[in-house]
């Protein structure tokens, strides 16, 4: 089976009707989208994601926009300045995030990601619907293995929630964390005094559940 068929399989009935719809409001002269972190993750895991996050090379949101309002979706900002928004489908359970690039490439922009098995995106086209996994940091060998590895030395002082986040991946599914991204959580950790405290508020809800 192939990326595109193990996809198009595991997705569910509504996600990937909404996602088709789409796809195909995007320009077909090229690929200006990929699905990326976390669901990709589950999806190589044979899990069902209800939340997707979605990276775009050109600006999309007009079009997002128009495609939430036309499935009676709520779309609002998350971050205006950096051009990251969400879509929320209630009745469905369903959410999608968009945000702009980071660097001037996907593969770029999934080496400033969190852990490597979160750094793996998948091509958002029209004609096949999706193709050729992106793995620049071996991602889908941690998963197999269950370990988490940070994408850079780094990444964890840029976002000190990082460290709750891993510590959450710990308690739901039994990760264990290599030895040199547990110094990288020790060394990082006091930074989240600097960290909003409704952003702590909603992981710990998230590690508590």
């Amino acid at each position: 089976m192939n990326k595109s068929e193990h996809f198009l399989t595991t997705l569910g009935a509504e996600p990937a009707r909404l996602l088709t719809e789409l796809l195909s409001m995007f320009p077909r002269t090229q690929t200006v989208a990929w699905l990326v972190g976390g669901a990709v993750r589950d999806l190589l895991n044979a899990e069902t994601p209800d939340d997707f996050d979605i990276a775009f090379a050109e600006d999309l949101t007009p079009l997002v926009k128009l495609w939430a309002r036309r499935n009676n979706g709520h779309w609002f900002w998350l971050d205006k300045q950096r051009n990251q928004s969400r879509v929320v489908f209630v009745a469905a359970g369903l959410q999608f995030d968009f945000s702009a690039l980071r660097a001037a490439d996907i593969s770029s922009d999934l080496k400033l990601r969190d852990f490597t098995l979160n750094a793996m995106a998948l091509p958002l086209s029209v004609d096949p619907p999706i193709n050729g996994l992106i793995d620049p940091l071996d991602g889908q060998n941690a998963l197999k293995d269950g370990l988490l590895k940070g994408c850079s030395p780094g990444v964890f002082l840029d976002d000190p929630l990082r460290v709750l986040k891993g510590v959450r991946h710990v308690a739901e599914r039994g990760w264990q964390v290599e030895p040199k991204t547990a110094r990288l959580f020790v060394e990082a950790a006091p930074g989240l005094i600097s960290v909003a405290g409704e952003r702590i508020k909603s992981e710990r809800s998230k590690i508590r559940g």
